[in-house]
């Protein structure tokens, strides 16, 4: 694993890698950094300070795909419009709902984990991912009391088997 592969793979397990003076830093949730990694880390120390050094000079630069990345695209290339590979959950919310709070909530997820404000960029023709700053993660409010359960069903599976641009579209 090369030490740009493994600040892609840190970033999608929600590890933390940062510099402290000349020190390489790091912090996971419990149990989410195997002795294994610890020694690539420290294998590849060097590279990675240089890695974060310039990451700190240019935040939205993009990184190079991850291998299942890599195989998504290749999938989404030979068929755009096929969904087999999104996952979709449809939620009931019983009672009074606070919109502006289940925004809130929404973003605070986005904001909490990258991945999913990690969006497909080209540089010549050649595809990376990108974190966005700031969440690109909406909310669609639709009143569907007075629907039927037919009507409202149709209107899951239509919602969960519509294809989306890994180019112009979120993950969520």
């Amino acid at each position: 694993m090369t030490a740009q592969e493994l600040l892609s793979y840190r970033f999608r397990q929600g590890i933390e890698l940062w510099m402290e003076g000349d020190r390489l830093r790091y912090r996971g949730v419990k149990r989410t950094i195997p002795p294994q990694l610890v020694a690539l880390l420290r294998q590849h120390k060097v590279e990675l300070q240089v890695l974060l050094k310039e990451r700190k000079k240019n935040p939205n630069e993009p990184f190079p795909l991850s291998y299942t990345q890599k195989a998504f695209w290749f999938l989404y290339q030979m068929n755009p419009t096929s969904t087999a590979y999104i996952g979709s959950l449809a939620v009931t919310l019983r009672g009074p709902v606070s919109a502006p709070a289940l925004r809130r909530a929404l973003e605070q997820l986005c904001m909490r984990h990258p991945s999913l404000r990690t969006s497909l960029v080209l540089q010549e023709e050649v595809p990376w991912q990108q974190v966005d700053a700031a969440p690109a993660c909406s909310l669609s409010i639709t009143d569907a009391t007075s629907w039927s359960d037919e009507a409202l069903q149709a209107r899951v599976q239509t919602e969960a088997h519509r294809p989306f641009n890994l180019l112009q579209e979120a993950a969520i």
